[in-house]
């Protein structure tokens, strides 16, 4: 049996990352490291992608990508890490498709696999002789073709002959119903989804991974559509229907369409638009926008022309911008795209796409127009607000800056009033109150421990070895307050102290990656981390010493800022014994501030 996290080690130390990048972007040799156009951003002039082969790590220092090879084949191919960890490991002749013992995840996403297929086998079984089936599809007008490519289905009562099916394959039963596909009525087992057309929800490489379903009927005592519930394979923010399917062709159009739901997706992609993707029904979220921009930077929305619809549209703008995103909204005449390619057909969409299309800009203030009485002081000073509260969320400069423009024009102001009033409310400028002299202080002393820690971690990563030596003194948990370098070094910490080997800075990234942290914080801890592996380091003195002195700047810095919380508290206490309390705790901590300064000899690095 091949062993998983032998294989990622393999990996790691036996892929040359340049050589790996070399295929995707033109890669030159400067001194010991190179360089790259970085290939996740528009970087035509500097290249600003570095690429160690001695750290087998990678980082821009234009967008902040960074990562080990593994990560960067996941983003450049836009599929899971798990797939590019079986794509590089057959590069070295390793075959993990079937080689290593199924976890919790692989056996829901085999149920969900066999629920496909059976699913599936009873669509074509049932459609000449289920009458409300046959009329459904009828309606819908999908062909066979579609049902094949998508492997649409339709979904009994009874779950007995699809448990027989698990036990063929020595799949424990269990879940199926962790998985809430099936559950027990009247002592017999019931598919969750009975009586419904079926609808694969798969990820971005194509892994069935949950399921829609909607109603043959008429019913209205049961939700016309249902979905799977969340679990350890989906989450419904996460996912967009037909990516797997539509991500190859938005790269190709360099746009991506988003409709809402099922059935206009499909309708499309029926229709040869085969750059469609669906948010099945959903509000749009950062994740399911951070899954488009690994493809294309422009989306065309195609939301519902009724009032839920158009509202759902106007909240995806904030989101789509602050990803750096641009695009157009469309109102169509009928009610979605699926009943608008039924009535006219593939040209006429595309001639709609390609002229009736509203700046995402325009379309934002032009719905706040309709949501707004704006002849009302009130009404129109909340307009304006939303309006300027969306300007913080574009990143791009030119996008913001004609947005700006757009403002002043719609409420009719002069375009310098909007600026200023922009830089006073949001870009920080606007002083607001005098800041006390103690906030002041706060302020230095925890930029100064950001700084110190800075230089102690790029240090520790030119001189791991001398770092491991001095483990028992730097206890990293000496270490106040919070600070994503602190974070990085109690992570390393704990990494050196298990780790049999010696260190890699790549395998280090992996064991950061699995961590069970939040994905933001992850991708900040990654780019930081990148940022720090790259740096150069000059020093006149030996290693050894800077390392452990630059730790105890770094915990006098932290010593500062709990000294300044505990000189804020003490105006707040009611009573004379809570602030004696706190002035013997300042005390205490002000003695030990003077020996860490003894021990560097004064403000060596601060």
């Amino acid at each position: 049996m091949v062993n998983y996290d032998k294989a990622i080690s393999d990996i790691l130390s036996l892929i040359n990352i340049v050589d790996v990048i070399s295929r995707y972007t033109n890669v030159k040799k400067f001194g010991n490291s190179y360089k790259a156009l970085c290939p996740f951003h528009e970087d035509k002039k500097t290249p600003s992608l570095s690429i160690s082969p001695d750290k087998g790590l990678y980082h821009c220092f234009g967008c902040g990508a960074s990562g080990n090879i593994i990560t960067f084949v996941s983003e450049i191919e836009g599929i899971s890490k798990g797939e590019a960890i079986k794509k590089l490991a057959t590069e070295i002749g390793i075959d993990l498709s079937s080689g290593y013992k199924s976890t919790e995840r692989e056996n829901m996403k085999k149920v969900m696999s066999l629920a496909e297929n059976f699913f599936h086998k009873t669509l074509f079984n049932e459609i000449n002789k289920n009458r409300l089936l046959t009329d459904f599809i009828k309606k819908r007008n999908l062909s066979e073709n579609s049902a094949k490519k998508f492997k649409l289905g339709f979904c009994p009562y009874s779950a007995k002959a699809f448990l027989k099916e698990l036990s063929l394959y020595n799949i424990d039963p269990k879940f199926a119903y962790d998985l809430k596909l099936i559950y027990t009525y009247n002592n017999e087992p019931v598919f969750g989804f009975k009586y419904r057309f079926m609808f694969p929800i798969k990820n971005i490489i194509g892994e069935t991974i949950a399921f829609g379903g909607r109603v043959i009927d008429n019913n209205e005592k049961v939700g016309k559509y249902i979905n799977s519930s969340n679990s350890l394979i989906y989450n419904k923010g996460y996912t967009l229907f037909g990516l797997n399917y539509s991500k190859e062709f938005i790269k190709e159009k360099g746009y991506a369409i988003l409709v809402e739901g099922y059935f206009d997706m499909l309708s499309l992609h029926a229709a040869g638009i085969q750059n469609s993707i669906a948010s099945s029904g959903t509000a749009l979220t950062e994740y399911q926008v951070t899954k488009i921009k690994k493809f294309t930077d422009s989306i065309n929305v195609f939301y519902d022309s009724d009032a839920p619809g158009q509202k759902a549209a106007f909240r995806s703008i904030e989101i789509l911008f602050r990803n750096g995103m641009d695009g157009k909204v469309f109102n169509l005449p009928v009610k979605d795209p699926d009943e608008f390619i039924e009535k006219f057909g593939k040209e006429k969409f595309e001639e709609f796409m390609e002229n009736e299309g509203i700046d995402l800009k325009e379309y934002y203030l032009s719905y706040l127009k309709n949501s707004y009485d704006l002849s009302k002081k009130k009404e129109r000073e909340k307009a304006y607000d939303t309006a300027m509260t969306l300007l913080r969320s574009i990143s791009d400069v030119e996008i913001k800056t004609q947005m700006l423009e757009k403002i002043a024009k719609f409420f009719n102001f002069q375009l310098i009033f909007v600026e200023e009033d922009y830089k006073k409310k949001y870009s920080g400028t606007h002083k607001g109150k005098r800041e006390t002299g103690l906030k002041k202080q706060q302020e230095k002393s925890l930029n100064n421990y950001d700084k110190a820690l800075h230089k102690l971690l790029v240090l520790i990563l030119h001189h791991i070895n001398i770092f491991e030596e001095k483990l028992d003194i730097l206890q990293s948990t000496g270490l106040l307050f919070p600070s994503i370098y602190k974070d990085i070094l109690i992570y390393l910490t704990d990494y050196l102290s298990v780790e049999e080997n010696s260190f890699s800075p790549n395998a280090f990234l992996e064991y950061i990656s699995n961590l069970d942290i939040e994905q933001d914080k992850q991708e900040l801890i990654t780019k930081t981390y990148g940022e720090l592996a790259f740096e150069e380091f000059t020093l006149k003195e030996k290693p050894e010493g800077a390392i452990e002195r630059l730790y105890y700047i770094s915990k006098g810095n932290s010593i500062d800022l709990m000294i300044n919380v505990l000189k804020n508290n003490i105006i707040k206490c009611k009573t004379n014994q809570e602030k004696d309390r706190i002035y013997g705790e300042i005390q205490d901590l002000t003695l030990l501030k003077q020996k860490i300064n003894k021990k560097i000899g004064g403000n060596f690095y601060g």
